[in-house]
C-alpha cells in the first residue's frame, strides 16, 4: 500500500512518543491508520464476517471505533499505545527505515482492528463475546490448539498434526456440522476443543485450522440448539397426512439438494459421481426413518452408510466422509422440515 505523508514517519512517531506531536502530524497519523484499517473492515463486511445491520454502524464508523484506542494519551500527552507497542517489539525508531516503520504500524493496526471487532460483537451480543473470551482463554491452556494469525484473521490451529494448508478452509455450514457433532450438554470449552481437535486431525478434506470468530458463532448456535431441544415434527406429520406424502416430499427434497450441490462436489472433483449419488440414497432412508419412525432405533450416519458401503470402516468414515456427508444430511433435513411444515395443513 503506497501512502504519501506530509511529514517523515520517523518524525511523527518520535513526536507522538515524546508528547510533542502537532495537530497536523496527528491528522496524518490518523489518515495513515484509517488507510490501514479500512480494507480490513471492508473485507470482513464483504465476506460476511461482520454485519453492518447487526452492529448498527457504517464501515467508516467501525474503522474510527477500532483505531480510537491508538490515540489515547497520558498526562504527558504521549500516545501510550504506540509507546507500549514499540517498547514491546524492541524497535529502535532512529534505526528503522520509513518502510520498516510503515510495516510495523500496519501490523499494530491489524491487531487492534481485529481485537476491537471482537469488542464490538461483545457489546451488541454479550453471549458471543463471552464465547470468544472463553475460547481465547481455553486455547492459551490447550495442548490441542494454538492461536495464529493469517492475513489479519485469528485462527485456531491444530498443534500435533500437519495443518493441510494446501486444502480449502472449512466453510460456515460444514463447520456448524462439525461443531454440533462434537458438542454435548454440560460441555465446557476445553472439553469441546479436545473433541474438535480429534475430528480435525482425523480428516483430510479441509485445513486443520478454523477461524476464531466463525468457531465462536458456530458454538453459540450449537449451544442454543442444545438448550432449546429438538422440535417435535413426527407427531404432527403422522396425524395430518399419509406416509406416501412424506416419502414423496423427502424424495423431492433429496433430488433438489443433490442437483444443487452436485456442481460443488462432483464437478469440482471433490468426489466421484457414484459416491455422491450413494450419499443421497442413504440420506433419503435416514430422513424416512427420522420422520416416519418417530426417531426410534434410527441407525447412526456411519451405520446407515456402511449398509451401502460394506467395507467402510469407522476410521475411513471419519477421515473421508463424515464432514461432507453429515453436512448434506443436515441440509436435506432442514429443507424437508420446512417443506413438510408448509404442506401439513
Amino acid at each position: 500500500m503506497e501512502i504519501s505523508l506530509r511529514f517523515p514517519l520517523q518524525e511523527i512517531i518520535f513526536n507522538a512518543l515524546l508528547g510533542t506531536i502537532s495537530e497536523l502530524q496527528l491528522r496524518e497519523l490518523t489518515r495513515l491508520f484509517r488507510a490501514f484499517a479500512f480494507p480490513i473492515v471492508h473485507n470482513k463486511v464483504r465476506a460476511g464476517k461482520l454485519s453492518l445491520d447487526y452492529v448498527g454502524l457504517s464501515e467508516s464508523d467501525i474503522v474510527l471505533d477500532c483505531i480510537a484506542e491508538l490515540f489515547r494519551r497520558n498526562e504527558n500527552n504521549q500516545l501510550v499505545e504506540l509507546a507500549n507497542y514499540f517498547e514491546r517489539q524492541h524497535i529502535t525508531i532512529g534505526e528503522c527505515s520509513e518502510e520498516k516503520l510503515m510495516m510495523s504500524l500496519r501490523r499494530l493496526v491489524i491487531r487492534v482492528v481485529t481485537d476491537n471487532v471482537f469488542r464490538i460483537y461483545n457489546e451488541v451480543d454479550p453471549a458471543l463475546g463471552k464465547i470468544l473470551r472463553n475460547l481465547k482463554l481455553a486455547v492459551e491452556k490447550s495442548k490441542e490448539f494454538y492461536l495464529a494469525e493469517f492475513l489479519g484473521e485469528q485462527f485456531l490451529v491444530v498443534h500435533s498434526s500437519e495443518p493441510l494448508l494446501q486444502k480449502r478452509t472449512i466453510d460456515t455450514d460444514e463447520l456448524q456440522i462439525v461443531v454440533e457433532s462434537n458438542l454435548e450438554t454440560g460441555d465446557d470449552v476445553p472439553e469441546f476443543l479436545t473433541r474438535l481437535a480429534g475430528t480435525l486431525t482425523t480428516q483430510e478434506q479441509f485445513q486443520r485450522k478454523v477461524k476464531l470468530i466463525s468457531l465462536a458463532v458456530a458454538l453459540k448456535i450449537g449451544f442454543e440448539r442444545i438448550f432449546t431441544g429438538p422440535e417435535a415434527y413426527s407427531d404432527s406429520i403422522h396425524s395430518t397426512f399419509l406416509v406416501n406424502d412424506v416419502k414423496e416430499t423427502i424424495l423431492s427434497v433429496c433430488k433438489s439438494v443433490c442437483a444443487e450441490m452436485k456442481p460443488r462436489y462432483v464437478q469440482k472433483k471433490k468426489m466421484d459421481e457414484k459416491q455422491f449419488h450413494l450419499y443421497f440414497e442413504v440420506i433419503r432412508e435416514l430422513l424416512e426413518s427420522e420422520f416416519l419412525d418417530e426417531r426410534n432405533g434410527i441407525p447412526s450416519h456411519y451405520e446407515r452408510l456402511q449398509e451401502i458401503l460394506p467395507d467402510l470402516t469407522k476410521a475411513d468414515y471419519t477421515k473421508h466422509h463424515r464432514i461432507i456427508f453429515e453436512y448434506l444430511v443436515k441440509l436435506s433435513r432442514e429443507r424437508a422440515k420446512e417443506k413438510l411444515k408448509t404442506i401439513a395443513f
